[in-house]
């Protein structure tokens, strides 16, 4: 009995090792991030513990505007790029969101930009990836939650990049209505101490070390260990019982 409950739970095991491995996920925080002000167009804010991105006038202008740029250079095959989720933590916001605005992704051809990056220098915002609205009809202002971009567009453009120079930067803009005045969100960025950074997640199939972002495979391994904890534990359980009953017996 105790060879046919140990056997059981090593079959179990290797499953759950095999499913782990085809369904993994590596998420990690962006490698570089900025925003840039029209206002102060030669101040750089590379060093800032927020981003942000704002639009002025009714026509939402864009005045403030975030850069996030990812290394993908340990993706063994950009085809396998099954999902992805682009991930920025909410902390602040101005003007008036009681009604939906807009908020949008776009690709960012020039990877050259660094933390000295400034209005007058930065690169222009390129194909749109993906727009998202955001609203609060409570009190009219976000904060404490995720703006996130996902779609067949972000796994496209992260798939060329991959199979391109390795480098994935984007431009977070607002975009839409903005007739309530100045409007925008305000993020943590990867410099806040305790913070939560823009975070890419990225679900590839046949892989779950996809890239150095975690190239440990740490959060695929925990939720590995974890399964096999519970099944060894309830293998410990099932052996308890069956000396119980022997000894009762």
């Amino acid at each position: 009995m105790r060879r046919l409950i140990f056997a059981s739970l090593l079959v179990i095991v290797l499953s759950v090792l095999s499913v782990s491995a085809a369904y993994g996920v590596a998420s990690g925080p962006a490698d570089l991030d900025t925003w840039v002000n029209v206002n102060s167009p030669t101040t750089a804010y590379g060093t800032d513990v927020h981003l942000w991105t704002r639009g002025d006038t009714n026509v939402c202008n864009t005045s403030w505007r975030t850069y996030l740029k990812w290394d993908l250079s340990d993706i063994a095959n950009p085809g396998d790029i099954a999902n992805a989720q682009l991930k920025l933590w909410v902390n602040g916001s101005t003007g008036d969101w009681t009604s939906t605005r807009t908020v949008s992704l776009f690709q960012v051809t020039d990877d050259s930009w660094t933390n000295a990056t400034t209005w007058s220098t930065s690169p222009p915002p390129g194909t749109l990836i993906q727009t998202v609205g955001k609203s609060d009809p409570l009190d009219g202002a976000i904060s404490n939650e995720y703006l996130t971009f996902s779609g067949a567009n972000l796994v496209s453009y992260l798939q060329a990049q991959a199979a391109g120079d390795d480098v994935a930067s984007f431009a977070v803009v607002m975009t839409g209505d903005c007739t309530a005045g100045t409007v925008g969100l305000r993020f943590d960025s990867i410099d806040k101490a305790g913070g939560i950074p823009p975070t890419l997640e990225i679900t590839n199939p046949n892989s779950v070390t996809l890239r150095a972002m975690d190239s440990d495979g740490t959060s695929a391994r925990v939720w590995i260990l974890a399964g096999v904890a519970l099944l060894l534990g309830a293998g410990v359980i099932a052996l308890s019982v069956i000396r119980r009953r022997r000894t009762a017996n």
